[in-house]
């Protein structure tokens, strides 16, 4: 599934396969589960994707001047990356940044907002 345009706030959740999110805004993207992988593709962009704490994942920055950056209920760790997972997230684009938010409890602003 691809998603292009401009969208703020994305809520997933049951999803079960290849999700590509195309925008040029920052984006809070709330994952209730990860199956699968997910691609944020942006310019000039700063987002956060919220996944359970716990969750194995691959993640990878790919493009020009693109950064990731790990945090645990908002407070920066070192990455744990299972390179064996299924489930991976991915940062393509240019001078972007992607912070990966590991979360023992959903963030509340989040609960408040769907797409």
């Amino acid at each position: 599934m691809e998603f292009s345009g401009k969208v703020k706030s994305v809520q997933i959740s049951d999803f079960h396969g290849h999700l590509e999110l195309d925008s040029s805004c920052n984006m809070e993207i709330t994952c209730g589960d990860l199956h699968g992988q997910i691609d944020v593709n942006q310019i000039s962009a700063a987002s956060v994707i919220h996944i359970p704490s716990g969750t194995g994942y691959f993640a990878k920055a790919k493009g020009r001047s693109n950064h990731l950056l790990f945090t645990r209920d908002g407070k920066e760790i070192e990455s744990v990356l299972d390179v064996q997972s299924d489930h991976r997230i991915e940062l393509s684009g240019m001078n972007s940044e992607l912070r990966i938010d590991e979360y023992t409890k959903l963030p509340e602003k989040t609960k408040e907002t769907s797409l």
